[in-house]
């Protein structure tokens, strides 16, 4: 019921502390025209949004994090992991795009690994009360219509709520929400999850879209903090409210779930818990917590044929920004990826020649490396091609009675911290 609507929402902005515009009722809102059935109004509520993209504010923390002296390494496996007397532990590393191994010991760990904690901590024998629960997310990138300019959440069929969402030029249609028993099944495309959404875009929105219309698919292994001896089947329903566990024995600190909007705090009392771990007090805290959500003034950005906007160079990018292969620069540093169609490549090829240099520009001018780099980015953007068909196909088949058999396409497994 409206009413009740308005409530929670009035309820929300109380506990905000009331720092944004008050909820209210819109009769009239610009995305009218583009919904299947009229409505006769919209509630809507002011949050905050990222201005870029959800990598890039993770970036923004990283480098805040290497200015302040840490060792920041990408593409890194542990292979060893022990303890010794004192308490200290013993890591070695390998670094998986060149194999170098290195070997590094520290007082605490924090263990931040997401959807791999649980397996982690399994392998140094840290039993806790949580665990993690896997939940896939897909969404659907699609091109923007001009008049769609606000985030509108909308009652949906597979879900709580279906949130289309502008995003510079394309809008992200999310998000569905399916149980899996294992990280690496939830890092997994299933075509039926791709026509499930365009069918609800469908139902709510015009003009109606295919799997021809969409320019790319997000796909994310959320994990959930659920008690240990539970078992989960439904995750539509969990909390995404971080848990944090420190172990009474040894220097060891566990991260269960957490979202970008609680970060910082979450950050805090992580800090807080290294610092009873090690017997130290913590350290106080900054005051310029806003500079980390911006990004560096200076930053070296050029055009990219098909965007408004300039996107940083690649030779930037690995100067300053961590960035070693071709998915890294395409879907990470910039939108690329996600904005220009197959994958930064066009719609006929005609990027090709463009994305050569940047990988060549990534791999030090390595001909090779690059070609390598290229060829891996066109399988991805073949992997998503082929989800795309089949959920086409899986559509058709509904129809007309038939049964299509598909299998989950894994989309892009390179994207592992």
């Amino acid at each position: 019921p409206p009413a009740l609507v308005s409530a929670a929402m009035a309820a929300d902005w109380l506990l905000g502390a009331a720092r944004r515009r008050r909820p209210q009722r819109r009769a009239r809102y610009p995305e009218q025209s583009l919904l299947a059935q009229p409505a006769r109004q919209a509630h809507m509520l002011e949050e905050a949004a990222l201005t870029e993209s959800d990598a890039r504010f993770v970036l923004a923390l990283v480098r805040e994090a290497d200015a302040c002296g840490a060792r920041v390494r990408t593409y890194t496996r542990v292979d060893r992991l022990e303890s010794d007397r004192t308490g200290t532990w013993h890591l070695g590393l390998t670094d998986t795009l060149d194999g170098t191994s290195s070997t590094v010991s520290a007082r605490c760990i924090v263990n931040a690994t997401g959807t791999w904690a649980d397996a982690l901590n399994a392998r140094a024998g840290i039993e806790t009360p949580w665990r993690h629960a896997f939940s896939r997310g897909v969404s659907l990138v699609l091109r923007r219509d001009p008049r769609h300019r606000h985030h509108l959440v909308v009652a949906s069929r597979i879900g709580d709520a279906l949130t289309l969402a502008p995003w510079g030029p394309v809008a992200v249609w999310a998000s569905t929400a399916t149980a899996h028993p294992d990280p690496a099944e939830a890092a997994c495309v299933a075509p039926e999850d791709v026509w499930a959404l365009l069918e609800e875009y469908n139902r709510h929105f015009r003009p109606r879209r295919t799997a021809a219309d969409v320019l790319s698919v997000r796909v994310g292994g959320r994990a959930l903090p659920v008690p240990a001896a539970g078992v989960t089947t439904d995750v539509r329903g969990l909390t995404r409210h971080h848990r944090i566990h420190r172990d009474s024995h040894r220097p060891w600190v566990t991260i269960y779930g957490g979202k970008l909007s609680g970060c910082l705090g979450l950050g805090q009392q992580v800090t807080s818990e290294v610092a009873r771990a090690v017997r130290r007090a913590p350290p106080a805290a900054r005051a310029d917590r806003r500079a980390v959500c911006t990004g560096p003034e200076e930053t070296d950005r050029r055009p990219f044929p098909g965007l408004d906007e300039p996107v940083v160079s690649a030779d930037w990018a690995v100067a300053h920004e961590y960035c070693r292969t071709l998915d890294d620069y395409l879907r990470r540093r910039t939108n690329i990826a996600q904005w220009v169609p197959q994958g930064g490549l066009g719609a006929r090829d005609e990027h090709a020649t463009l994305l050569h240099g940047f990988a060549l520009d990534i791999c030090g001018g390595n001909t090779h490396r690059a070609l390598e780099q290229l060829n891996h980015h066109r399988r991805m953007v073949l992997a998503t091609r082929q989800i795309l068909d089949a959920a086409t196909a899986s559509l058709k088949s509904s129809v007309t009675g038939q049964h299509v058999a598909v299998p989950d396409v894994p989309l892009n497994r390179s994207e592992r911290p």
